[in-house]
């Protein structure tokens, strides 16, 4: 089984493939590869030394379609490199160079996003022991899987994944004709609810305001209003009752004003229900003043409460509900302590609790772990810190794809290298970037990943950086 490597020679970075002495090569498309620039097909070159027959790609500022999968992807990117993979595959026809030999897999589909120039890798190994879909599977397997631009519609993704399932047997022609048709349609942003067309907005001028003069106030008719009721405002919160035992248990200023307001009002609507009842007592007393006081009606399973000629039932009731203020009662907490058969001591509240204070327990080292776990790249030339907050960060030039852009030094890489997170350890890759990434002055094999520890210095093209941990 053919193996693959990757491998830098001055600004290059080559894809080798080392043939496996028990596959037999195909020397008619070997010729063709090596002799000829076809277009879609990454250049070739071919070497044997002794028993050791090497097949050379260059990929030098190409990335794999992998990488590009993992960024949202815009419509326009997505047909242009399912055309240019089919044209590659037309392309490949002319020279006698079969379907089969194409490695369709995202690892080894490589595009310059610049221009969305695609490009594949041509295996002229026959029965090639390498693992690959066919056109149609892969095609379908990233429109199911990728990520696309949530900015535009995607109904073109549909429309494919529908003519990719209803097909009987896929043509690369017709296939490629519904993408031209879909191109042809151009960009569809997500549709934005707009104010109808009755007429147009008319142009906004300034207007000077004429002098204040003392003119009249226009008058205006009163409007009688029934009086109400001699009853208290209710308050206009929508808070829930508080009891003294939240309040106790959650204090602060504000649930200590809410719970005043309530108490507050609760007294109000109490005393003027005291005062209307006491009145219709009165009116009953001068109508019946020869009939007894009538004791208070038994509730079944309760004893019969006396009738106290001094105070009345309400008069008992703001009695046990003053008792439980905080406020006239110096003991309120013991109390309650000793309702729950729990001894426990609130001191002064306003002094032992905190208001301020809300966050959770923190468990111990769970608070040091999530600092080792993040990191960031110093930049030396600005002293700016790059913080890496993605498991794949990318880093390049002025491209949508990346998560940092170093758009002014012209000496990086669209998509020169990235990040990788992964079991709380870092590593770096360069992408086949023509200027190169460097690890403490060694340069990166390209699409080679390798561990990055606090303190290493990171070059990238010719600007320096450093690897931080905190």
């Amino acid at each position: 089984m053919s193996s693959f490597t990757y491998e830098n020679q001055g600004s290059e970075t080559y894809l080798v493939c080392k043939i496996d002495p028990s596959e037999k090569v195909d020397s008619s498309i070997l010729g063709m590869l090596t002799n000829n620039t076809i277009d879609g097909i990454v250049p070739t070159t071919y070497t044997q030394i002794d028993d050791t027959r090497i097949l050379k790609y260059n990929i030098t500022s190409k990335v794999s379609f992998t990488q590009i999968s993992e960024s949202n992807m815009t419509k326009k990117r997505v047909l242009s490199i399912f055309s240019e993979i089919i044209k590659a595959i037309k392309s490949a026809e002319e020279y006698m160079i079969d379907e089969s030999c194409f490695l369709i897999n995202k690892d080894y589909i490589f595009t310059d996003i610049s221009d969305n120039k695609t490009e594949l890798i041509c295996l002229p190994v026959e029965n090639a022991k390498i693992d690959k879909e066919d056109l149609s599977s892969f095609f379908k397997n990233i429109l199911f899987n990728a990520k696309f631009s949530q900015d535009e519609n995607n109904s073109y993704v549909t429309t494919m994944i529908n003519y990719l399932n209803t097909a009987d047997i896929f043509s690369i022609d017709d296939f490629y004709k519904l993408i031209q048709t879909i191109n042809i349609q151009g960009p569809e942003l997500k549709k934005v609810a707009k104010a109808p067309e009755s007429s147009p907005t008319p142009s906004v001028q300034k207007v000077i305001a004429p002098p204040i003069t003392n003119t009249p106030k226009p008058v205006v008719p009163e409007v009688k209003i029934p009086d109400k009721k001699n009853t208290p405002e209710k308050s206009n919160s929508d808070e829930k009752p508080m009891s003294l035992f939240y309040l106790l248990q959650h204090y602060n200023s504000e649930n200590k004003r809410i719970y005043d307001e309530q108490k507050n009002a609760k007294k109000a609507l109490k005393d003027n229900d005291k005062n209307t009842s006491k009145q219709k007592k009165k009116s009953k007393e001068k109508k019946n003043t020869s009939n007894p006081v009538v004791p208070n009606i038994a509730i079944p399973g309760q004893p019969v409460a006396p009738v106290s000629s001094s105070k009345s039932d309400n008069d008992s009731y703001e009695e046990k509900e003053n008792a439980l203020q905080p406020e006239t009662t110096s003991n309120s907490a013991e109390n309650v302590a000793a309702i729950n058969n729990t001894p426990f001591d609130f001191g002064s509240i306003d002094n032992s609790i905190n208001s301020d204070f809300d966050e959770g327990t923190v468990v111990i080292g769970e608070e040091t772990a999530k600092q080792q776990s993040c990191a960031y790249l110093l930049r030396i030339k600005t002293n700016e810190q790059i913080y890496i907050t993605k498991s794949s960060f990318k880093i390049g030039r002025n491209n949508e794809l990346i998560d940092y852009d170093l758009k002014d030094n012209k000496y990086v890489g669209r998509l020169h290298c990235h990040f990788i997170i992964r079991d709380n350890q870092y590593y770096i890759v360069d992408d086949n970037s023509r200027n190169h990434t460097y690890l403490d002055n060694v340069m990166l094999t390209g699409s080679v990943e390798v561990e990055v520890k606090h303190g290493q210095r990171i070059k990238i093209a010719d600007e320096d950086f450093e690897f931080r941990m905190y």
